[in-house]
């Protein structure tokens, strides 16, 4: 094994490693959207629980929309803590990823700042 073989397998190395961190990002950055959906279409139903509320609607009915729109309205909640839980780890995995660079001599990150940022502005 000569030293160009070597210093190819240390650069696929390299590659492979930032790789799995950039995949790790792209994977949370997917639950993060399937979060917000699920968030959105929550939030939907809810208020169509609440508006049918407000209008005329029988005493068995109306109680079995106030027990759905606790119920909605917790799972809002812990959606909402998932959410936010997400982007911490988001947050994390893209410092990793800048650290994995820097580990690399990779010091300039501005291509990782816009890359991320235009992603995650598009996600809303």
């Amino acid at each position: 094994m000569d030293l160009s073989q070597l210093e190819t397998e240390i650069n696929k190395m390299k590659a492979d490693t930032l790789s799995m961190y950039g995949n790790k990002i792209d994977m949370t950055r997917e639950y993060i959207k399937k979060e917000k959906r699920l968030i959105n279409r929550k939030e939907k139903i809810l208020f169509k629980i609440n508006s049918k509320l407000d209008g005329k609607v029988k005493r068995k009915k109306k109680k079995i929309l106030k027990k759905l729109q606790e119920k909605l309205q917790k799972d809002i909640q812990n959606h909402k803590d998932q959410y936010q839980k997400l982007q911490k780890l988001e947050n994390k995995f893209i410092d990793e990823y800048k650290e994995q660079r820097e580990a690399l001599g990779l010091y300039d990150h501005s291509f990782v700042d816009k890359y991320f940022d235009k992603n995650s502005q598009s996600q809303q």
